[in-house]
């Protein structure tokens, strides 16, 4: 794996990376489910369009 992503000349490790993805999924799974129920709420916009909106922003929006 480290000759293929380059890890240690990044100063990750595998475990690290295997958690951050960990993290990263628990945390947009948490979002997906909070977020339109939130702005629901307040808007009163279709759920589904919001989870939409929310499952497509982070690609558009990321560097």
């Amino acid at each position: 794996m480290d000759k293929c992503f380059l890890l240690s000349a990044r100063g990750a490790t595998v475990k690290n990376e295997i958690y951050a993805g960990l993290i990263t999924f628990i945390v947009m799974s948490y979002i997906l489910a909070v977020n339109p129920a939130i702005l629901a709420s307040i808007d009163g916009i279709d759920k589904g369009a919001i989870f939409t909106a929310t499952a497509l922003s982070p690609p558009l929006f990321t560097h």
